[in-house]
């Protein structure tokens, strides 16, 4: 089953971790501030980062991302020629 962005985002936390966990293909992460591993990954059409507290364990969200204009942006210092589009 696809989900669309829309839909993805009605289902509570734990099962927004699930459905990327089973369906997410993971493109990269990154830490911030010592305390955060920001996790992308490509969910069907869309992008979702889960944001862990690495420090107690914990995943604190599960978004989907805005666009890929931004996306690119964001993670350009991250990734060399990879293609978003």
């Amino acid at each position: 089953m696809r989900l669309s962005k829309e839909e993805y985002c009605m289902f509570n936390l734990a099962s927004r971790i699930k459905i990327v966990e089973s369906d997410g293909i993971f493109l990269v992460k990154r830490v911030l501030n010592n305390t955060y591993e920001i996790k992308l990954f490509r969910l069907y059409d869309f992008y979702v980062e889960l944001y862990c507290n690495y420090r107690v364990n914990k995943i604190l969200k599960a978004d989907p991302l805005k666009g890929k204009q931004w996306l690119s942006k964001f993670y350009m210092d991250l990734i060399n020629g990879f293609n978003f589009c």
